[in-house]
């Protein structure tokens, strides 16, 4: 039996017990990005997915950086050019404004999985690649389609457990 994920939605009530501390993968869309505007993935070190929205959530940018210090010293520009983080984390582009931040203790075997890969191809599976324990994932695309079923679950107020292959968007 497949294990189900979920992923977890970051409040400002609860954000203080966010384990920021594990994080080791940290997506950040601008309000005018592609995709989800304001869209926050945070993958932790134990494989757990929690996520906010900074432009239409109850967390604001400036909360995110008061409990997540490495986002507000990252520099993000346009189509990733000249992008920095602060010492520990590597930059990623995801493309359309979007941005992934990786910790120094996974980027060698995650910079793997993603080389030849264009930002939109990271984009899509990104994710799948954070919470594999599998070595050897190359490619495989579950995650833009979970994501997705995810947003849409909240928009029809209700949570969803996530498994790999878990449906088709209509």
């Amino acid at each position: 039996m497949t294990k189900k994920k979920q992923i977890i939605e970051m409040e400002k009530a609860t954000l203080s017990t966010v384990p920021f501390d594990k994080a080791k993968y940290f997506s950040f869309a601008e309000g005018g990005a592609m995709g989800e505007m304001g869209g926050v993935l945070m993958v932790t070190s134990d494989g757990e997915v929690y996520h906010a929205n900074h432009c239409f959530g109850d967390i604001s940018y400036d909360d995110l950086v008061a409990v997540f210090p490495p986002l507000g010293k990252c520099s993000f520009r346009m189509f990733g050019e000249g992008s920095t983080t602060p010492k520990g984390w590597n930059y990623v582009d995801l493309g359309m404004g979007n941005h992934l931040i990786v910790h120094d203790a996974v980027y060698p075997e995650f910079k793997k999985k993603i080389k030849g890969l264009r930002p939109s191809e990271i984009y899509q599976k990104w994710l799948d690649f954070a919470v594999s324990k599998d070595k050897n994932l190359k490619q495989k695309n579950y995650s833009e389609e979970d994501y997705w079923k995810y947003i849409e679950s909240q928009e029809k107020g209700g949570p969803i457990w996530l498994t790999k292959g878990a449906g088709k968007r209509e």
